[in-house]
């Protein structure tokens, strides 16, 4: 895409000056912070297409076995160093009429919110996925007992660029969340979030 291309050229740029042996301590730590704003930066753009895709794009609606989407899911994010530690809980999901490339990335979204923010205090992380019916839509809910956020603030969550954490402490481009909502409202649903003591919950409504 246009938009990385000048990402690539300074990227290789960087590189090419790190090899060069005349480099000494202090220029080779400013290019590693210059190659970390730069991942950065390319992250941010990765958001950005995303978030206009799953504006612009027209639903391709089909039979989803969420359930399944979501096993796929969870076994493909254990293999990460720090989703092995969690217990993850898969409750009663339905099949429901979307866009399975839209709702996959809800989904991968909101477990990898909930992997990034479990606490790194040496208690066992759980994460439990599960939905309900209540009239005529679905409920989902990923609930997970990781560092939490201040509720007065969950309606701020889904803006733009909205972040609770620094990003030293926490890595992330603040779009993530804006992407489940803007795919969520496609679909016809909506989505909330809560907070308490050892608790966190986002749901997301869809049309059953």
């Amino acid at each position: 895409h246009d938009l990385r291309y000048p990402f690539h050229h300074i990227r290789n740029s960087l590189f090419k000056l790190s090899r060069n042996p005349s480099v000494d301590e202090v220029a080779r730590q400013q290019i590693e912070q210059a190659k970390n704003s730069l991942q950065h930066a390319d992250d941010i753009v990765n958001g950005m297409l995303a978030l206009l895709y799953a504006v612009e794009e027209p639903l391709l609606l089909n039979e989803v076995d969420t359930r399944g989407l979501v096993k796929s899911l969870i076994d493909e994010m254990s293999k990460n160093s720090k989703a092995k530690s969690i217990h993850f809980e898969v409750g009663a999901l339905p099949s429901i009429r979307a866009d399975r490339t839209l709702l996959k990335q809800v989904f991968l979204n909101l477990l990898s919110n909930a992997i990034k923010f479990s606490k790194s205090d040496g208690s066992e992380g759980r994460i439990h996925i599960k939905a309900v019916s209540q009239n005529d839509l679905f409920v989902f809910s990923v609930t997970d007992n990781g560092v939490g956020f201040d509720a007065t603030k969950a309606t701020q969550l889904f803006q733009p660029f909205y972040r609770l954490h620094h990003r030293n402490e926490y890595e992330g481009t603040g779009l993530g969340l804006v992407i489940v909502r803007r795919i969520i409202e496609k679909h016809g649903g909506k989505v909330w979030a809560a907070s308490y003591p050892d608790e966190t919950s986002f749901f997301f409504a869809l049309p059953a």
